[in-house]
């Protein structure tokens, strides 16, 4: 007979927390600061190059790298070793999902209009996933996606935030959603004192980031 796993809680504030990704705030923080000066067509290549000279690395895109001026390309214009470049994004989705399954790390570069056709997929492997830490099994890479949409001209065409807001909706807690942080806006001058009497102080909140990746 086969071992059958008990069923799983289906309230989700009965599932386990999560210990958030070891190390990766701070590791994205120490990658920002480096690269401040650096435009993203620099500073995304070396960080990802860098990656592959630690250990076993694999990145997947749907032909989308040079579009979004990521050059992983050798000094012959041949893509590097740990690059794969194919025309779907179904079967790069796949081919990361079974590298990581090995205990290997993967990266997922693709424009986030394009981005939810994986998202049936992904919510499968959010899925067997939760049946892992269910059967208290041993943790696995998590597949991370990059997403771009402001990587060349067609910004307006190439932004659909979708696949962000059908994995935050899961609630799943092995979720994590990285924003590029919003710049901070230009101070105001003060008001001169003739003025001063009409400039009521603002009650209203503070705005945040809206949560889109890109």
């Amino acid at each position: 007979m086969p071992l059958l796993l008990p069923a799983l809680p289906t309230d989700l504030a009965e599932q386990a927390a999560l210990e958030p990704p070891r190390g990766c705030i701070a590791a994205s923080a120490h990658v920002a600061e480096a690269a401040t000066d650096s435009t993203f067509p620099q500073a995304i290549p070396a960080v990802l190059r860098a990656r592959a000279d630690q250990g076993p690395f694999r990145v997947f895109s749907p032909d989308e790298l040079a579009s979004n001026r990521i050059d992983l390309t050798d000094e012959h214009g041949h893509p590097l070793p740990w690059v794969v470049e194919i025309l779907s994004e179904e079967i790069c989705h796949a081919w990361a999902q079974g590298y990581t399954e090995t205990g290997r790390h993967a990266l997922i570069v693709g424009y986030e209009a394009f981005a939810p056709i994986t998202a049936s997929l992904i919510q499968q492997q959010l899925k067997h996933r939760a049946l892992r830490r269910h059967a208290q099994l041993g943790p696995l890479p998590s597949i991370v996606h990059l997403l771009t949409s402001l990587g060349w001209h067609n910004t307006y065409t190439h932004q659909n935030p979708a696949l962000t807001s059908a994995l935050l909706a899961t609630g799943d807690p092995s979720v994590h959603v990285l924003t590029p942080p919003t710049p901070p806006a230009r101070p105001q001058p003060s008001p001169s004192p003739c003025a001063s009497w009409s400039a009521a102080p603002s009650s209203s909140p503070a705005s945040t980031p809206h949560p889109s990746t890109r």
